[in-house]
């Protein structure tokens, strides 16, 4: 939304000028784990993480070798566990400002 902002009226929002960037070694487990995130389960607690057996049904599609199939784990799995961490953090203050009375 802010980036059409910005690309319609050249102005550039404040909050995207010190913007976090992903640094080039994590493009492409990034991508990696935003295609096998679908295939996450969801149970009453939240978020599981990626099985691995997805991972691995993924590389072995990819020719992966063993040793980029354990280097790619590694990395996609550092992810997902950020992207958990945030998501649970996230799901934790909704909840306390849910069970907050209401003011008035």
């Amino acid at each position: 939304m802010l980036m059409d902002m910005w690309e319609e009226t050249g102005i550039k929002p404040s909050t995207l000028v010190n913007r976090p960037v992903l640094a080039n070694r994590w493009e492409i487990p990034h991508v990696v784990w935003l295609e096998l995130s679908g295939s996450r389960n969801y149970t009453a607690a939240g978020a599981a993480e990626i099985p691995f057996s997805e991972f691995y049904f993924w590389a072995n599609a990819h020719n992966y070798t063993k040793a980029e199939l354990v280097s790619m784990w590694e990395d996609v799995h550092t992810v997902d566990k950020v992207w958990l961490s945030e998501s649970n953090r996230y799901a934790e203050a909704k909840r306390n400002t849910e069970s907050q009375p209401a003011k008035k």
